[in-house]
């Protein structure tokens, strides 16, 4: 099952918070973030997350089968605006929701 070759960037401003096992610290109330987004046709692709503001950086390891999200690392959850965004492209991403 081959996934649709995807490549874009998505720009927007959110709350931001830092998630551990322990806790959620607030960081900002609302920031610029991009994510550049490569997703290859055997299923496998990342998010890089950009926070300049923060001086933060995140590599979201992304896989799918088809266009289906099966799994993902890197964040405890998908920021929101990247599923949506995905769904809009075609990509199914119940499994984030």
């Amino acid at each position: 099952m081959t996934t649709t070759i995807f490549e874009g960037t998505l720009t927007f401003n959110s709350p931001i918070s830092r998630e551990t096992s322990f806790n959620n610290t607030l960081l900002s109330e609302s920031t610029k973030s991009e994510i550049t987004i490569k997703i290859h046709e055997d299923g496998t692709g990342y998010a890089e997350w950009e926070i300049p503001e923060l001086d933060e950086y995140e590599e979201i390891g992304l896989s799918f089968e088809g266009n289906v999200l099966i799994d993902y690392d890197g964040v405890f959850s998908l920021p929101p605006e990247l599923v949506q965004y995905l769904s809009i492209q075609g990509y199914n991403m119940t499994w984030a929701e």
